[in-house]
């Protein structure tokens, strides 16, 4: 009787995850933004088909980072100048694509804008400290804003309309933040290091606007 013919059932070796293993949600997540980038190159995808594919990839990049994509630092970084690559030949609408899927990844994941109506403010802090107002997201945002105006001005991005975007994501990122020392009103007026790096984007923007374009968003903002 040998043992190839031993009814002994066999013993299977125990998989086991291999400490420090990136989880398989953040290697789809990884392989999701490679994509993304590589549809927003020139080429790649025809104007009015670029504004539907860059919200449906969105769709899919917010599900695989369960709604919190602030911090996605290597792929704002590696999407700002893919999207630069269009120059003025961009088309308005897919201009208008970008800007509002962009605003839309500021805001709080709907977890927690459910939470705010049901939680009290003080349980809301105890989770999360801080909002996106320190997010790569948001300083990718107004560079790519900066960029646009600068180099591309009254094409794709009139003064008057980067006014009105640059008051809309002051006030979608203030509204993710808790705590009044973390507003950008006082961010800005504490001269705050993480703040900083951001800070700098939004000086060239007010560069960039008529003095009292400029006054305005300040106000609107809260800086005196």
């Amino acid at each position: 009787h040998s043992v190839a013919q031993s009814t002994l059932p066999r013993l299977e070796p125990k998989l086991s995850l291999i400490e420090n293993e990136t989880p398989p949600s953040q290697i789809a997540l990884a392989l999701l933004e490679g994509a993304y980038v590589h549809v927003c190159l020139p080429g790649n995808s025809q104007d009015i088909s670029l504004s539907i594919s860059f919200v449906k990839f969105s769709n899919v990049f917010k599900e695989l980072a369960h709604g919190l994509v602030w911090d996605e630092r290597s792929f704002f970084k590696c999407l700002v100048p893919v999207i630069l690559r269009h120059k003025a030949r961009l088309n308005k609408s897919v201009r208008d694509a970008i800007i509002n899927t962009w605003i839309d990844w500021l805001k709080a994941p709907p977890s927690e804008e459910n939470e705010n109506t049901s939680t009290s403010t003080s349980t809301r802090k105890k989770k999360r400290r801080h909002g996106c107002i320190e997010s790569a997201a948001h300083e990718y945002l107004i560079l790519l804003l900066n960029e646009w105006a600068s180099n591309f001005g009254n094409i794709l991005m009139p003064r008057d309309l980067l006014l009105k975007i640059a008051i809309e994501v002051a006030e979608v990122v203030n509204a993710t933040e808790f705590q009044q020392d973390r507003k950008l009103s006082e961010l800005w007026k504490n001269d705050d290091i993480g703040f900083a790096h951001i800070k700098v984007q939004y000086e060239r923007l007010l560069s960039l606007l008529p003095g009292t374009h400029s006054v305005q968003w300040k106000n609107a903002v809260g800086i005196k």
